[in-house]
């Protein structure tokens, strides 16, 4: 299974409620070993902006590398994104303005990735949106499934 990665799931591996930390604990563990695992570009950039944004930011930045190099094996894939991606992204903006364009544009990347599978967010936004899950989850036949586990 090819699984791409919110920024969320890594960023709360550092910070964030308990329970979110246990739960991306616990999904990083199962894709080192059971995945092909996609962390697009702007998730990296998205991680290392709002961690250079906040405090204690060396150890934060020690964690979070941690937790990245413990995903990262030959089949990972940090791909940046193309054109295609980016018109998506504005069409998700447009139809849904509570989604931002980081977002838009890591959602747009893995619907129009023929080979994804799975979207992993906490982000209640995407995982909510009636636009994503309801018009264009099913125009490229229903074949992504945003979700916050894997099971």
């Amino acid at each position: 299974m090819r699984v791409y990665l919110d920024s969320n799931i890594l960023l709360s591996t550092i910070v964030g409620r308990a329970s979110e930390r246990r739960s991306s604990q616990s999904i990083i563990e199962r894709l080192s070993t059971h995945y092909d695992v996609v962390i697009p570009q702007i998730v990296i950039a998205e991680v290392f902006s709002k961690i250079l944004s906040d405090n204690n930011i060396f150890l934060k930045l020690r964690d979070i590398s941690n937790a990245i190099l413990n995903i990262i094996y030959p089949s990972t894939c940090i791909p940046n994104a193309s054109k295609e991606v980016y018109k998506l992204a504005l069409e998700i903006i447009e139809n849904d303005d509570r989604i931002d364009i980081c977002d838009a544009t890591i959602v747009a990347q893995a619907i129009l990735d023929s080979e994804a599978d799975i979207l992993l967010t906490f982000d209640r936004k995407i995982l909510r949106s009636d636009y994503i899950n309801y018009t264009l989850i099913p125009k490229y036949d229903n074949r992504l499934e945003i979700k916050e586990q894997l099971r």
